[in-house]
This record gives structure tokens, sequence and C-alpha cells, in this order.
């Protein structure tokens, strides 16, 4: 008759043996700081929470203002550059500079009689004014007004 221990008799002293502090297999894994490294490290703590002097000038300007980025005031303070003239300016120049002579009705077609040019309505007429050129479209005319556009302003001006 053979002795055998069981496998749960096995399993269980592996088990207790695992389960022992860890002095019980020669290992210490306590940490005692030495007192050289204690003051270092009080210095440090100290250092880290001792008061500071604040100036108010510097603390404002290093706060972060979330409804009124920097990079918003940075363009601000740039110096403006001379802006050109505004659409409507544009257009009433332009409209000062077409003069039709009035329209006509072919095949089925409206014209706009421009000296001897025949301009429908969307043509692109190119006005130059202030030694920039500008494109104006014709938006719509009748038999006493035309209606120029640029850009997205319009103005309509009557030539009879």
């Amino acid at each position: 008759m053979k002795t055998r221990l069981p496998v749960t008799l096995l399993l269980t002293a592996f088990a207790v043996i695992l389960a022992l502090p860890p002095v019980v297999h020669g290992q210490n894994n306590r940490r005692v700081i030495d007192t050289a490294a204690q003051e270092a490290l009080l210095e440090r703590a100290e250092a880290l929470i001792a008061r500071k002097e604040i100036r108010p000038a510097e603390a404002l300007a290093a706060l972060i203002d979330p409804y009124f980025p920097r990079y918003q005031k940075a363009e601000e303070e740039k110096p403006s550059q001379p802006r050109g003239p505004s659409e409507m300016e544009i257009l009433t120049a332009a409209s000062a500079q077409i003069r039709p002579s009035g329209s006509v009705t072919l095949s089925g077609s409206d014209f706009l009689l421009l000296g001897e040019k025949r301009l429908r309505q969307g043509d692109v007429l190119t006005i130059e004014y202030l030694n920039q050129k500008y494109p104006i479209t014709i938006a719509k005319f009748d038999s006493r007004s035309v209606t120029l556009r640029f850009n997205q302003q319009e103005i309509t001006r009557n030539y009879r």
C-alpha cells in the first residue's frame, strides 16, 4: 500500500506558504527614510507651500478669460489697415458709369442696350473704381430701370 498525500493537502500547504508575511520568506519591504533624505523632503515641501509675493498686474495678465480668448485680443491690437470702398459705394459709382440707352426684345429674349452692346440679365460688366476693377452683375432690367448687383448688395437706377 502506497501512501500519497492527497492533492488537496498539497494545495492547502502551498496556499499557507504564500499567505505568510514576507518576513518569513526573508524579504523586508519596509523602507525607512534616513534623516538626510527626510530633511531634503521637508525642505522641498516647505518651498512648495511657501507664500510668494504676487503682483496684481502680473496676476491679471496671467488669467485666461474664457469669454475673451487671447487670439482675439491680439487681432484687436494690430493696427487697422485702410479699408477699401464699401459695396454700396462701388455700386453707386458703377450706376453712374453705366448709362443704358434702352431695352429691346429680340426673338423672345430681352436685351439691355448699352451703346452698341446687347446685355442680358445675369451678364457681368467690369467697372473700374479707384484703380480697382470690380465685377458688376446686371440682376434685372425693364424698360425704365436697371438693377445692378455686387456681391450681396443691389441698387436700382432709372435710366429714362
